[in-house]
């Protein structure tokens, strides 16, 4: 499983790139999922997007915390505290930036490959606006091969109609403008031991048998759902009004399952491969930011 982790700004359709590439790899016979973590919904706010690609079904539903790719899309971010977080050893970053590859190689210490492109200047000259979603994702394609130029170009053309052509434009002059910077010498390899390791990341289980059990059955360690994953156990998601929360972290306190998390925003979220719907959270919130949905069938 490939697991890609998109940073940008509101505007910029790091969220669009996220979901023409996983649509792109659906096209092609494959297994994707795309989705975003939200601050402030505005334009120009910090935006995270992830997407998931396998050639079988995946299971995994959390956030990536350990991407085997890094994408940046701002250019101001690219050296941004937290950006190059959990990055596997051998993965790849791929930067909008007007600087060589090379310079990034302390930034993003151990990958197999950085590819940098212009992306900023390819979109205003193509699109005449600095949206550098579509420029990025040929800088992705042509660093990854993961799918087709070709499949994410027909996407666009579905789902841009008459903007399609400049935004397919981007795509390919990004494709051939891109530099890639090789620390080793070769790309990382994924290897089927860590791409396991990655897909059971969010729910390995850590069960006792009943011969690692001290005499008298003594239980010397909490449990916790942490270690399960507990998504069909649920009726009801919690579901947070980022406006109305305050950030006083009652809901994390209250979490018996450690569903909730803080991301690099400082917003709170949930992770739903652990939470159960008990809606502790929901009634322990002071100022109603929180709403148990009803999940459908």
């Amino acid at each position: 499983m490939l697991e890609i982790r998109w940073h940008g700004r509101g505007g910029q359709g790091a969220v669009t790139a996220a979901e023409i590439l996983a649509t792109s790899a659906i096209l092609e016979g494959g297994y994707a999922q795309a989705f975003a973590a939200f601050g402030p919904e505005r334009r120009g706010a910090p935006v995270q997007a992830f997407t998931r690609i396998s050639e079988n079904e995946i299971l995994t539903r959390c956030q990536i915390y350990e991407p085997d790719v890094v994408v940046v899309l701002d250019k101001n971010l690219c050296t941004m505290e937290g950006v190059s977080d959990g990055l596997k050893p051998g993965g790849t970053a791929v930067l909008n930036t007007d600087r060589g590859a090379k310079n990034f190689s302390e930034t993003f210490k151990g990958t197999g490959a950085i590819a940098a492109v212009n992306a900023t200047k390819i979109a205003m000259e193509e699109l005449g606006a600095p949206i550098t979603n579509t420029a990025i994702l040929g800088a992705l394609v042509r660093v990854l091969g993961i799918v087709k130029l070709e499949t994410v170009e027909s996407i666009m053309k579905e789902r841009f109609k008459q903007y399609a052509e400049k935004n397919i434009n981007a795509v390919r002059r990004a494709f051939q403008e891109t530099e890639i910077f090789e620390p080793d010498g070769k790309k990382g390899e994924r290897t089927e031991e860590s791409s396991e390791r990655r897909a059971l990341k969010c729910f390995t289980p850590q069960l006792k048998g009943w011969r690692e059990i001290p005499e008298g059955g003594t239980i010397t360690e909490p449990g916790s759902s942490v270690n399960f994953d507990v998504t069909a156990w649920r009726t009801s998601t919690p579901v947070i009004d980022q406006k109305k929360c305050t950030k006083c972290g009652m809901c994390f306190l209250f979490c018996p399952d450690s569903a909730i998390e803080l991301d690099v925003y400082g917003n709170y979220g949930v992770n739903l491969s652990y939470c159960k719907g008990c809606g502790i959270c929901a009634k322990g919130c002071a100022v109603k930011a929180i709403t148990m949905v009803k999940e459908a069938n």
